[in-house]
């Protein structure tokens, strides 16, 4: 059994920021040994995989005094040099800057126009290991080196699945689209780090910056958008709703209808276009409707009611000129008085005012 009398982690210039955690190969030790620990470092004693004494940057000498957690659980006398068994792990605790990190597509909706978009968002960020128990614990486990690569990996893959949440939480606070998102992001970078900490905060790891560089929306996704921008501004200008314009695209189908209340219904609309250049929409759509209906009313009841002819004073059915009994429910139908024309004779019927053969002026 070999018995170490110093610890240190003393890694090459060249390497000194690519380790993050380093698992020592000392595992069997004396009371007094010599605990070397250098600057931006920290040492964590494990024993039975549970992450006991920490020690920071400086020369410590392993005794009763400084290693109480690990008394509990191995019995160290106060004399002499007694070997025991541990593990000790360092943890760099250096600034750790310009780690990339990309969602190459995150399927969203816009909180403006509420159309589903594919983003694309990248940038860099820079951590440091903020708790090394939690860090040892929560992310390390038993590997014997923890590097940078591994952090970034870890930081990448976290940052990718909590972006849109923080992306969309961000958007329908300040009501943007993706539209005004594409130069405005970087502004928010802040606030996407403070809800990304939340996370990170689990695996003693502090995001210190966020930078968020690009965020892309692609062009057969940009144009809907576009498009949608450009009805909300017309709609603005014109003084009319979302709601009002889906009321009018529903008469203007009723309108494309064949027959006469297709007619009247066009014809409705476009006295509506005009009047509403000087009324609000929603009054002259209002009156629109309004006429049109009446229109379409009085000329159904023109259709239903035959030339010459009379209504059924039972039932309202419509009885042709001359008949005697209503074709509906068999009730005797009395046949209007004639009227004939004074001066020479010839039948008149209602309503006219002169008559059609000598133009002399009827009585009724």
């Amino acid at each position: 059994m070999k018995l170490y009398d110093i610890i240190v982690w003393d890694p090459s210039s060249d390497s000194a920021n690519d380790v993050v955690c380093y698992k020592h190969e000392a595992e069997d030790f004396n009371t007094h040994t010599q605990l070397i620990v250098h600057q931006s470092q920290e040492a964590v004693f494990f024993k039975d995989g549970r992450a006991l004494d920490l020690f920071g940057p400086g020369k410590h000498t392993l005794k009763t005094e400084n290693i109480p957690l690990l008394k509990k659980l191995v019995n160290i006398p106060t004399d002499g040099k007694t070997p025991f068994h541990c593990e000790v792990y360092f943890v760099n605790k250096v600034y750790q800057v310009d780690m990339k990190w990309g969602a190459p597509s995150l399927q969203t909706e816009d909180p403006v126009y509420g159309i589903i978009v594919n983003v694309g968002a990248s940038g860099t960020c820079g951590a440091q290991i903020k708790d090394s128990r939690k860090f040892l614990t929560k992310l390390v486990g038993t590997r014997g080196v923890y590097t940078r690569n591994d952090l970034t990996q870890f930081l990448r893959s976290s940052i990718i699945m909590n972006i849109k949440d923080a992306l969309g939480r961000i958007m329908n606070k300040n009501k943007i689209s993706f539209l005004q998102a594409t130069t405005e992001i970087k502004s928010y970078s802040r606030e996407v780090m403070g809800m990304l900490n939340e996370v990170f905060a689990e695996y003693g790891i502090e995001i210190l910056k966020f930078d968020w560089e690009t965020l892309s929306v692609p062009q057969e996704d940009l144009k809907p958008l576009k498009d949608a921008k450009n009805r909300a501004i017309t709609r603005a200008v014109e003084g009319y709703t979302y709601q009002q314009e889906q009321n009018f695209d529903v008469m203007k189908r009723a309108a494309s209808n064949q027959g006469m209340a297709g007619t009247m219904m066009g014809a409705g609309m476009g006295f509506g276009m005009g009047a509403g250049m000087g009324m609000p929409m929603g009054m002259s759509m209002g009156n629109i409707a309004q006429n049109t209906v009446g229109q379409m009313n009085a000329q159904s009841q023109a259709q239903q009611q035959p030339a010459g002819g009379n209504s059924c004073p039972s039932c309202g059915s419509s009885v042709v000129a001359g008949a005697k009994f209503c074709p509906s429910c068999g009730t005797k139908v009395a046949a209007p008085a004639k009227k004939f024309c004074i001066e020479c004779g010839t039948e008149i019927a209602d309503g006219m005012r002169f008559c059609p053969s000598c133009g002399h002026k009827t009585e009724g």
